[in-house]
């Protein structure tokens, strides 16, 4: 039995993403070595002690900015395949509403559909570390009227643009 059955995780939900963070395991797959150095690490022994550290990610996230970035940038290292600079575009529009789900990101949505839009016109294949790990930054800094975005900032040409095609979309 996998461990995400006997924790009653989906494999596909954020959840899992919680479970490979609290081991710390980037790679899709891992040893059993590794994934007892991640327990011993967090002093967690069973199922029974690893089901509590689980529940409470929401709550620290929440509490601690900077805990979850780390957490949001470990989902980029974990998605990537290899030691590449970046993941494919169709995972990245996957993970993007389970890991930032939430009312305080206004405009995720947007965002999303910018993507997506782009990845279906062949602009953009693929989103490298510095678009996935800027847009947590960007989308806790910019309100839905874009009140907070700074042209003259140094954002991925990524956000920039999405920040023209929201112009062009609100002047309709």
């Amino acid at each position: 039995m996998c461990i995400r059955d006997s924790l009653g995780i989906d494999e596909t939900g954020v959840e899992s993403l919680h479970l490979m963070y609290m081991i710390n395991a980037e790679e899709m797959q891992i040893s059993k070595e590794q994934f007892e150095g991640g327990l011993a690490g967090i002093k967690c022994d069973s199922v029974a002690k690893m089901r509590p550290h689980l529940r409470h990610f929401p709550m620290v996230f929440r509490a601690d900015a900077a805990q979850f970035k780390d957490f949001y940038c470990f989902v980029f290292r974990h998605l990537r395949e290899g030691n590449k600079k970046f993941v494919d575009v169709a995972m990245a529009l996957e993970m993007w509403p389970l890991v930032l789900s939430g009312d305080d990101l206004p405009l995720l949505p947007r965002f999303l559909e910018f993507v997506a839009e782009f990845m279906a016109n062949g602009e953009v294949k693929s989103i490298t570390q510095d678009q996935w790990s800027t847009l947590l930054d960007f989308l806790g800094q910019v309100d839905s009227d874009l009140e907070g975005y700074d042209p003259a900032a140094a954002w991925p040409c990524l956000l920039d643009d999405f920040v023209e095609w929201l112009q062009a979309k609100q002047k309709q």
